[in-house]
């Protein structure tokens, strides 16, 4: 196929798709590097990064602290990540299940991290508008994305001008735009799941310990979070995840 372009192009050192917490994080460390970096993602930031946008928390690693340490973002993060300092894992099987704490690692350090999406998405952001070599494109919808010899170009909807970089990173999720582009395959499984996904206050304190309990019918993960609360990610059958979204707070907590 041979597509003319007329506009003159729009030249970077990296081209992102999708600008999640992955890529907005890859974002970050190119810009640092000294790489013009365009960004790219099919929402607002503006809406993103309402506090109302996203009520998921991620779980780092300490080895992942170590990273955000290096892009100069760890001060600002520590003060709303709960570190995870004991790790249960059981299953409905005999057996005591499994511990891991950080009282048996030689520097004691934390397993890891609880940090809530939503801080997570605005301290990144706020470090990369400090880039002048950030550039966002959002929100924007893709038309077409080629692969050429020694660079790839992308065509934006509503935008005359192309976007030209040697390489194009993509961080645009399960259903990848990109990945269809390329014709890299893929192959879906369905497994008749939902998550349940929520945020639980307690009574006591969680000690920050972390639980993964394996059911027939799928995990159960709990997640300490600030302000004695926990994330909760609950692997259920289609119906039954849509019965227990379907009750009240109430109601869902008695059930848990």
């Amino acid at each position: 196929m041979v597509r003319k372009m007329t506009a003159q192009k729009q030249h970077f050192d990296i081209i992102i798709i999708g600008g999640g917490p992955v890529g907005m994080t890859a974002a970050l460390f190119l810009c640092q590097q000294g790489f013009k970096t365009a960004l790219l993602d099919r929402l607002d930031y503006k809406d993103v990064l309402k506090e109302t946008y996203d009520g998921r928390t991620f779980a780092y690693a300490y080895g992942s602290k170590l990273i955000l340490e290096k892009a100069g973002i760890w001060s600002d993060l520590e003060p709303v990540a709960e570190p995870i300092q004991d790790i249960f894992v059981t299953s409905e099987g005999p057996g005591d299940g499994l511990h891991y704490g950080a009282q048996d690692i030689a520097s004691q350090h934390p397993m890891g991290f609880n940090i809530e999406t939503r801080h997570f998405r605005s301290t990144v952001y706020k470090a990369l508008q400090s880039q002048d070599n950030f550039h966002l494109f959002a929100p924007c919808e893709i038309e077409e994305v080629t692969f050429e010899t020694n660079h790839v170009d992308v065509v934006l909807k509503n935008q005359k001008a192309p976007l030209v970089a040697p390489l194009a990173l993509a961080a645009d999720g399960k259903n990848s735009f990109v990945r269809q582009q390329v014709g890299i395959k893929s192959k879906q499984i369905p497994y008749d799941q939902k998550a349940l996904v929520l945020v639980m206050d307690h009574e006591k304190p969680h000690q920050n310990c972390a639980y993964e309990h394996f059911l027939k019918t799928g995990p159960i993960a709990i997640l300490p979070m600030k302000g004695n609360r926990s994330g909760l990610i609950w692997s259920l059958k289609t119906d039954r995840a849509d019965y227990y979204h379907s009750l009240s707070d109430t109601d869902l907590a008695t059930e848990i």
